[in-house]
């Protein structure tokens, strides 16, 4: 009996050791599955971290690029309306130049026709008087005739 006693003892402490053994490697399987999940939701965090700064990396990429565009339009627009205030101003200048030289041809034919007026009336009132006009041809003939009779 102190036999069967020391067997029954003997295996009872060996069935505890297979249970303590058992559950030592149940705490370090599933302190393994802890680490395990741990790591991976980190590097979940991290890979949504990653996600995340790319997104708002793009968004400012996207904000900075539309800035630029916009930028540049502005600019552009700018200069158009630069260049098309420049032409009409040339234009203004341009057709201003045309009236003074509309005016000064105007001018200048009204005093033309003047002088033609005064011509004409003093044509008439010599050839009245009993003048005679000769072309300047005929005029150097008889100059040259004169002084020739002169000499």
């Amino acid at each position: 009996m102190a036999a069967d006693k020391a067997a029954a003892e003997k295996v009872a402490a060996e069935k505890a050791a297979i249970e303590k053994a058992a559950q030592e490697k149940l705490a370090a399987e599933k302190a393994a599955a802890d680490k395990a999940a741990i790591e991976k939701l980190a590097a979940n965090k991290a890979a949504a971290e990653k996600a995340a700064a790319d997104a708002e990396a793009k968004s400012v990429a996207a904000k900075a690029k539309a800035d630029a565009e916009a930028a540049v339009k502005a600019k552009n627009e700018a200069a158009e309306a630069a260049a098309i205030k420049k032409a009409e101003a040339e234009l203004a200048e341009q057709l201003r130049i045309e009236k003074v030289n509309a005016d000064i041809e105007a001018a200048h034919a009204k005093k033309q026709k003047e002088a033609n007026d005064k011509f004409e009336a003093a044509k008439a009132s010599l050839e009245k008087n009993g003048a005679e006009f000769v072309s300047q041809e005929e005029f150097a003939k008889l100059k040259a005739s004169k002084a020739a009779g002169a000499a």
